[in-house]
């Protein structure tokens, strides 16, 4: 780990890993996340919830990868599974991604009341600093 903590750097992670501009990533990330908004308004969850965490991960991906981390950048479950185990990260951060990768109950709830997408959201703006309502479009 970086000495001082973790830092978000200039470059970023695409879905397939391969390097890319942060400006490209933050766009991915921005258009995932309206996708999840989407889902939810159509009345389809599970995609909202699905999406809301392929962006989170990405984000914990590009955060990896600008902090030298030498693990081959995942899923975004796999992502997710590694940021709860990061003692530098602040705790809500870190319970916001269990919560993304925590399975629904045998009824198809989830056994938890926070919203996927505000976990979403917080992991992203923990990571970059920045509302993806920001990010740009393209």
């Amino acid at each position: 780990m970086p000495e001082g903590g973790w830092q978000s750097g200039r470059i970023g992670i695409s879905c397939d890993g391969v390097c890319v501009d942060e400006r490209v990533l933050k766009a991915q990330i921005r258009h995932e996340m309206e996708h999840a908004a989407a889902s939810r308004m159509g009345g389809n969850e599970g995609r909202a919830r699905v999406c809301a965490r392929r962006a989170a991960g990405w984000a914990v991906n590009h955060l990896r990868q600008s902090n030298n981390d030498a693990a081959k950048p995942g899923n975004a479950y796999e992502a997710l599974r590694w940021l709860q185990d990061q003692t530098m990260i602040e705790e809500s951060v870190r319970r916001a991604a269990q919560r993304l990768t925590t399975r629904l109950t045998p009824e198809h709830k989830m056994p938890y009341s926070e919203d996927p997408l505000q976990d979403a959201e917080w992991v992203i703006k923990h990571i970059f600093n920045e509302d993806w309502r920001m990010f740009p479009l393209d």
